[in-house]
């Protein structure tokens, strides 16, 4: 908190620079959100107002006109972005600033969308102190600019039209034919000189142009001289002093019976002061824009903060094996090239095939998701493919199948080594050719649909037991992602631990400010079978049954008794791995492949447990002098 005291100090000077409090609007229906919001901004000394309603929204905003509306768009009544269209529209509160606050994390597109309707920003929650007062700080500088830019605009017009009125133009005429001139005392004052100091040449005139402006006041002069444009231009003349400044010179050509121009009249118009305040009013709308520019900066900065904090949106981690498995889903991402996510229960699979859709040019199209096990094998070749109506009993209407769905998209199959085999054919040619049949139809629909499959399966096992066809396998496995178990990330456990606090919180009414090193250090050295899936249902448990503001375990982490994971080893992430991978090898005899291996138990390849083996340093110890000497081997 101490760290935010001098921006709290800066925003309150540049306040005190106001010739009005700024008023800040609250508008959400969650009443834990608003109470922390308005601590907050009275803290840094602003006029705070609230409402929990669009409709009490609009009404406070039109009696009291805020200086900014902080607005979720999650009302219970009327949608925010339509109270956002409703402020904007009225005259009075036009210039009002609105921000749209949302809880929703979609697709950074899905999100800047949102300013498309007339909000002047976006944010996304949870959004911390720091970054909140960030937003209201620069406001505070575009509102301070803006007011300061519409004083000057008043005064500049009061001043020009004064000058206006209390001056005379000068006159001049220009005898063509003749090649003479004549200037009035009153122009010859404007460029400070007495009226006998000015010869009656339309050299003189020449002379005091501008350089840079004489080639167009000529060519303007020329252009009115041959086809009567109207010659009214602005342009700098040097006074006596060498000083220059601006006019507005008009003139009006006489032309004979011929055609030809004979004589010139006109007058020139001082307006320094003008073109001085307009270039002042430039480089304040450019001041302002740049302060807005700024201001979009930092929404898109704050946005990929969060985004680049939870990888991914939805992915917590910042481990080693987390990051590599995120480097591959970047790589493979603006491909349409087939993926297989392999991993155990609950490491978040359908996070990373989310991942890569959202990340590919197939993102406006949906991801289309079907989960292989849970379909019974009769209906899921009619979810799949689709059919016609009486092609089989019940099928009283057509049906559009799940492919067809997805065309131009991406199409998640889950728990895809529950396929029934028959099914597995009629899969491999979409995949090969995007073509397929609805049931009861020969008529052929081509699809373009690319495929990310998942499995907690070993399909080459399956392969081996002809459950699982090889030529579906490779089809599939054109680049497979390996989703990492939790207890190979165990940095990430205090990241997700948080990260699933702050989504629950505000849904449970409770504020949750610790975790108690005994219960970290617990959350940290236990195995977790079932992955970030277990570890988020014994947080939620222990939000529930902690009082707060510490979280509690609500039950022992113990593992089960059959398993051969250490669940109490504390050291450094390194040692956690050897000493789990030496006591898994161990109990297995160091065998890495055939039956009860140490590949199969930890979840790994043989060739990726290996790497793992010679990355950690491990070694198969010496046997006794007088056994049988064996060197580890694949059939070991």
């Amino acid at each position: 908190m101490n760290n935010w005291a001098p921006r709290m100090l800066s925003i309150s000077r540049q306040k005190a620079e106001m010739s009005e409090q700024t008023t800040i609007l609250v508008v959400d229906d969650e009443p834990a959100v608003v109470a922390a919001t308005v601590r907050v901004l009275k803290s840094a000394g602003f006029e705070v107002l609230e409402a929990t309603t669009g409709a009490e929204c609009l009404e406070v905003a039109r009696e009291r006109r805020p200086d900014l509306v902080l607005l979720d768009v999650v009302l219970p009544d009327i949608d925010g972005r339509e109270v956002c269209r409703e402020l904007k529209a009225d005259p009075a509160l036009r210039l009002t600033f609105v921000v749209l606050a949302s809880g929703k994390r979609k697709n950074a597109d899905d999100r800047v969308a949102g300013l498309d309707i007339g909000a002047d920003g976006y944010i996304l929650r949870p959004i911390g102190n720091r970054e909140l007062l960030a937003w209201i700080q620069a406001f505070v500088r575009i509102s301070s600019a803006e007011a300061a830019l519409r004083r000057a605009q008043e005064q500049i017009e009061q001043r020009h039209a004064l000058s206006v009125a209390a001056s005379l133009d000068g006159m001049w005429e220009w005898d063509i034919a003749a090649g003479t001139a004549q200037y009035s005392d009153r122009f010859a004052e404007l460029l400070a000189h007495r009226p006998d100091e000015v010869p009656g040449t339309i050299d003189f005139i020449r002379s005091t142009i501008h350089p840079d402006d004489a080639e167009a006041m000529w060519a303007t002069v020329e252009r009115h001289i041959e086809d009567r444009s109207p010659f009214n231009v602005e342009c700098r003349l040097r006074s006596k002093g060498a000083e220059y400044r601006w006019f507005r010179v008009r003139g009006l050509a006489q032309w004979d019976m011929t055609g030809r121009a004979t004589w010139m009249a006109g007058s020139i118009q001082d307006i320094t002061e003008q073109k001085t305040a307009e270039l002042a009013l430039r480089n304040a709308f450019a001041e302002i824009e740049q302060l807005k520019d700024r201001l979009r900066d930092e929404n898109i900065y704050l946005r990929e903060e969060i985004k680049s904090s939870h990888n991914f949106d939805e992915i917590v981690g910042q481990s080693e094996p987390i990051r590599l498995t995120l480097s591959k889903i970047e790589h493979v991402a603006d491909t349409d090239a087939t993926v297989l996510l392999v991993g155990e229960t609950g490491t978040g699979k359908e996070l990373l095939a989310r991942a890569i859709h959202n990340r590919s040019a197939r993102k406006e199209r949906p991801l289309v998701k079907v989960n292989c096990a849970t379909l019974p094998r009769s209906l899921i070749e009619s979810e799949l493919f689709g059919h016609v109506k009486g092609a089989f009993t019940g099928a009283f209407a057509d049906k559009v199948g799940r492919f067809q769905l997805a065309d131009g998209g991406s199409m998640f199959l889950d728990e895809i080594g529950e396929l029934d085999v028959d099914l597995q054919t009629k899969l491999l040619r979409v995949l090969q050719e995007g073509q397929f049949e609805r049931i009861g139809s020969g008529e052929t629909i081509t699809v373009d649909v690319r495929v990310i499959a998942a499995t907690n399966r070993d399909l080459h096992k399956a392969m081996s037991e002809e459950r699982f066809r090889p030529d579906l396998y490779y089809r599939l496995a054109v680049f497979p992602i390996e989703a990492p178990p939790l207890r190979l990330r165990r940095e990430d456990i205090p990241l997700l631990a948080w990260h699933f606090i702050t989504q629950r919180q505000g849904r449970l009414g409770k504020t949750f400010q610790s975790i108690t090193t005994k219960a970290m250090n617990a959350l940290i050295e236990y195995d977790w079978p079932g992955n970030v899936r277990e570890l988020e249902n014994v947080i939620e448990r222990s939000m529930i049954l902690s009082p707060g503001p510490a979280l509690l375990l609500a039950e022992s982490l113990t593992m089960p008794s059959q398993s051969h994971r250490p669940a109490t080893f504390s050291g450094p992430l390194e040692d956690v791995d050897r000493a789990h991978i030496v006591g898994v090898l161990e109990d297995c005899k160091w065998k890495i492949k055939g039956e009860d291996n140490a590949a199969e138990r930890l979840g790994l390849k043989p060739s990726t447990l290996r790497y793992r083996m010679k990355k950690l340093g491990i070694e198969r110890p010496p046997r006794h002098p007088h056994s049988v000497g064996r060197v580890l081997s694949d059939s070991d």
